[in-house]
């Protein structure tokens, strides 16, 4: 969940959850996966932007997963 500055829940924020597949969904503060809203997709080393059906837009900018050390 999003907290803001003082560590109070943004309960008008989504949240996200991460699917054992690596997809990465938003959740409204009732626990509802948003479909409507952009999601991710984790693939090695990569987190790619999905649409609602969960197809891969490589067209789209992604980030790189890398150690913070």
């Amino acid at each position: 969940m999003q907290t803001d500055s003082i560590g109070n829940i943004r309960h008008d924020q989504p949240s996200w959850i991460v699917e054992g597949n690596g997809r990465i969904i938003a959740v409204d503060r009732f626990g509802t996966k948003r479909y409507d809203l952009p999601g991710y997709q984790i693939k090695g080393d990569r987190v790619y932007e999905t649409d609602r059906y969960g197809s891969t837009r490589y067209h789209r900018p992604s980030f790189v997963i890398r150690d913070g050390r």
